[in-house]
């Protein structure tokens, strides 16, 4: 009975719905966005984006916060912008940063209920 308990306790919570859109590997990524991928965090996003003809990487780390910061990094994981928060601040303003061909390439999908 503890066994059976201990197996569907997490479908009962919701967790059985967890589910990442794409977590497939690629060499297309910095090291740092697959370590992220590979750990299969519950509530992030990560948009890849092209800005000034390079790639960059938009990742929101718990997309039902509406609190939470939205950062663009380039391939080193430099901060280009960011956008979000409480405040609502944005520096990724549309005439100094211009993304482009944005695609989600890992999201999950974390149901409470």
């Amino acid at each position: 009975m503890k066994l059976l308990i201990t197996i569907l306790f997490p479908f009962i919570l919701g967790l059985g719905n967890l589910q990442e859109a794409n977590s497939t590997k690629s060499q297309d990524y910095p090291d740092w966005v697959q370590e992220i991928i590979d750990k299969k965090p519950t509530m992030v996003q990560i948009v890849e984006c092209f800005w000034e003809d390079e790639k960059v990487w938009k990742i929101n780390s718990c997309v039902t916060c509406s609190d939470m910061i939205t950062y663009v990094y380039d391939k080193d994981k430099n901060v280009i912008c960011e956008y979000g928060g409480v405040l609502r601040e944005n520096t990724c303003k549309e005439d100094e940063v211009l993304l482009s061909a944005c695609k989600v390439i890992y999201k999950s999908k974390f149901k409470l209920f």
